[in-house]
């Protein structure tokens, strides 16, 4: 990620992945898929990544996605 933009991009697109298995249509056996995350690199910036995630997703941030 190299400017602000990116973030907003990357916040919008995860959000949008965690709340499609909220949705009463959505096929069951394509959830496991969409709620898993592949983040490259062990370094700085790789584990901060992940840590963002996760403290996204515990915060409850799901809830203010209607």
């Amino acid at each position: 990620m190299r400017t602000i933009n990116d973030v907003f991009v990357l916040r919008n697109y995860i959000k949008n992945i965690l709340g499609k298995p909220l949705e009463s249509n959505y096929q069951s056996d394509l959830i496991y898929p969409l709620l898993t995350f592949v983040i490259v690199g062990g370094g700085f910036n790789g584990i901060e990544n992940v840590g963002e995630l996760n403290h996204f997703v515990k915060d409850g941030q799901l809830k203010k996605l209607n």
